[in-house]
């Protein structure tokens, strides 16, 4: 697991998309960064964790931020 610092204004899907290709990929950055899990922009510079690139997009929707849950 590498370690990226984010800048102000940027948000899951976009680093998701930046990281991996692929803006699908946001919740595997949420379940790598705990403590980070309310944010939906960010307001400030910080640094996240992230972990390799699974195979596949799949989720639970336990891992859904709360503003994607059902």
């Amino acid at each position: 697991m590498r370690q990226v610092l984010v800048a102000q204004g940027d948000v899951w899907d976009y680093l998701s998309f930046k990281l991996y290709g692929d803006e699908g990929f946001g919740h595997v950055l949420l379940e790598a960064n705990p403590k980070l899990r309310q944010i939906v922009k960010f307001e400030t510079s910080e640094i996240i964790n992230v972990p390799d690139r699974p195979q596949t997009r799949v989720q639970s929707s336990a891992s859904l931020p709360p503003w994607k849950q059902v």
